[in-house]
């Protein structure tokens, strides 16, 4: 169940000043340091979310540092710098670059005339006019269709019988 706050917008800066500076109420600003902590002791999410972090700073505080030892910074250095006795692996930045594929204009024009042949098809053998049909019904409607609900006009087909065909 989620902790009711008496005020949100003092948690919502609490959040905030937690985020930024930690858990650690002297590294946080002086103008709100007071407030602050007296606003976590008196207000159980802000108490909460103290709890929490300053959870997270023990567990940050136990993590290893992420500093190199003066052993492993040379150990570096020597790898990139090389001795000489094995063979760099070095791949130009030019060498990932690959000149686009080149289509000529009879492929590109065999592509139109498929599309222009099926879409011909679907529409001499009447395959689009349901499909279509219901896409401008649903449009105009503005609504969703529940299931087992008819879509389609009685007549089934794209306009109806007093507007006749095209």
């Amino acid at each position: 169940m989620a902790e009711m706050t008496q005020d949100p917008n003092r948690l919502a800066e609490l959040q905030q000043v937690l985020d930024v500076y930690g858990a650690e109420a002297g590294r946080w600003p002086e103008a709100k340091r007071e407030r602050l902590l007296a606003f976590a002791a008196s207000d159980a999410a802000g108490a909460r979310l103290l709890k929490e972090a300053r959870a997270l700073d023990a567990v940050l505080a136990k993590a290893p540092s992420g500093h190199a030892s003066d052993a492993l910074k040379a150990a570096i250095v020597a790898a990139a710098v090389g001795d000489g006795s094995r063979e760099a692996r070095v791949i130009p930045l030019n060498a990932a670059r690959h000149e686009p594929v080149r289509r000529s204009s009879w492929q590109a024009f065999a592509l139109l005339a498929a599309s222009f042949a099926l879409g011909l098809y679907l529409g001499i053998a009447g395959l689009a006019d349901t499909t279509l049909q219901s896409t401008f019904q649903l449009a105009a409607l503005g609504q969703s269709v529940e299931d087992g609900e008819d879509i389609f006009s009685p007549s089934g087909g794209w306009l109806s019988d007093d507007e006749g065909r095209l």
